[in-house]
């Protein structure tokens, strides 16, 4: 019996520490996608297409609701600068809720809050359901992939 308490002891102390390698690692991969996101605003909030499209890699692909979608950074960077094109101003809010990742790939949900302001004075506010697939570059940057999105209910 008392192997069996030292046997159960050493199992959980392990899985604790692994609990707890895995939680610091998740918690890096969060702040590192946070940043990247920070970056993306401020570039969207100057309304800066090329900017905007830089976070993507060359061959990605953003998908849009009720809109086709754009494939590769040429077309994503077109699709933004069309859109600000619209408006004078935005303000936008991203919020991640969860974080899978292997290896250099990473799948983001999340959601976003824009509020505009449209070339006429008009305002208006856009919410969306996200899921970002994440692949790390080879200088180790995280790029999106694949920006799928939808109206929140």
């Amino acid at each position: 019996m008392k192997n069996f308490k030292h046997i159960f002891f050493v199992v959980a102390l392990s899985m604790f520490f692994n609990y707890q390698h895995l939680f610091a690692q998740s918690q890096t991969q969060f702040e590192e996608i946070n940043s990247i996101w920070n970056s993306f605003i401020a570039s969207w909030e100057k309304l800066d297409a090329s900017a905007c499209a830089s976070f993507y890699w060359e061959d990605a692909v953003n998908v849009p609701p009720q809109l086709p979608e754009n494939s590769g950074k040429y077309a994503i960077e077109a699709f933004y600068k069309d859109l600000f094109s619209q408006h004078q101003s935005s303000k936008y809010i991203h919020k991640t809720h969860d974080l899978v990742t292997y290896d250099d790939h990473l799948i983001e949900t999340g959601e976003f809050v824009v509020d505009w302001l449209t070339i006429d004075g008009n305002q208006w506010q856009y919410k969306a359901r996200t899921m970002v697939y994440w692949k790390k570059n080879t200088e180790g940057f995280w790029k999106i992939k694949y920006l799928i999105f939808n109206e929140a209910p």
